[in-house]
């Protein structure tokens, strides 16, 4: 996980451009204090939700994986003051967010037997920005069933994508009648970053 980390534009020491004032992949609650208005770029991914895989034995296993969460990159003209971060927790509660700017949802959780997790929500934005590179909703899990016996192969499936890289992508995970031969892998946490990019 990428740590945060806060930046303050010293007046005396003026912030040159493309340098990063926050970064972080970690779910939690921040605060980024800018003392010079400028443009900014501001990325903002939600995490994703948990899959869950559900054993049936003498039948077979269901399968259904996390969402991915929403996603948003786009430029800002923004004054002097301070912004709440916020990266959501993982599993169903992941919304992303940056105050007074822009908030994105987080993916949703697969649910036995066989729901696959809700796409986390489109941005939503609080001021219009000067551009906009990404915008747009999360990806659906997945969902389906295998492995009843040893005549048929596990269901082995995915979470839903990434929107950017592979932050806030879903939980995936395999599934069979046997819980043995069942197991998820945790989704990926969202993703803020806010970026100086001159006065101008």
């Amino acid at each position: 996980m990428i740590q945060a980390q806060k930046l303050i534009i010293d007046e005396a020491s003026p912030h040159k451009r493309g340098d990063v004032l926050f970064e972080s992949n970690t779910p939690g609650s921040y605060e980024c204090t800018i003392l010079k208005g400028g443009v900014f770029e501001i990325y903002c991914i939600g995490s994703g939700g948990k899959a869950v895989a559900t054993p049936v034995y003498d039948d077979i296993g269901y399968l259904a994986t996390g969402g991915s969460g929403g996603g948003f990159i786009g430029k800002f003209r923004l004054g002097a003051g301070k912004r709440s971060i916020t990266i959501g927790a993982l599993e169903g509660l992941g919304g992303s967010s940056v105050s007074g700017i822009v908030s994105v949802g987080g993916g949703g959780n697969g649910v036995a037997r066989l729901t696959p997790g809700a796409a986390g929500a489109a941005p939503t934005l609080s001021m219009t920005p000067l551009s906009t590179t990404l915008n747009t909703a999360g990806n659906q899990g997945k969902s389906g069933t295998g492995g009843k016996g040893g005549s048929i192969a596990p269901v082995k499936l995915s979470g839903g994508a990434s929107v950017y890289q592979e932050y806030g992508q879903g939980g995936d995970g395999q599934a069979s009648e046997y819980w043995q031969q069942c197991y998820t892998n945790p989704p990926k946490a969202g993703y803020v970053k806010i970026v100086y990019l001159g006065r101008r």
